[in-house]
């Protein structure tokens, strides 16, 4: 399971419309708590919530990337626990069956 579905080419298409979509998110945002145009008198804080918006989300992403492969490792464990408790008992009952054979 993959959870990027994208390759690199595909994402270096996508980044300009992420960009886009969270620049217009912004203004609209913005302008709505601050007045219409107050975006466009400052395109420096429109870079700067654009930044920020694409960190929070590489942040997030990283996150999420990071408990699934820690989740993927908890499995592998319990897994290979698993195998080795039945590899006890399949060991152990044929210690006994022996023991029992030799009385």
């Amino acid at each position: 399971m993959s959870l990027v579905d994208l390759d690199f080419s595909g994402l270096a298409q996508q980044a300009p419309t992420t960009v886009v979509g969270y620049a217009r998110r912004i203004i609209s945002e913005m302008d709505g708590h601050f007045g219409e145009g107050y975006m466009k008198r400052n395109p420096a804080l429109l870079g700067e919530m654009v930044k920020a918006a694409a960190i929070d989300f590489a942040t997030a992403t990283a996150a999420k990337m990071i408990e699934h492969g820690c989740n993927r490792i908890a499995d592998m464990i319990q897994l290979c626990d698993a195998r080795t408790v039945e590899a006890r008992a399949d060991k152990l009952a044929a210690l006994r069956q022996r023991h029992a054979h030799r009385v």
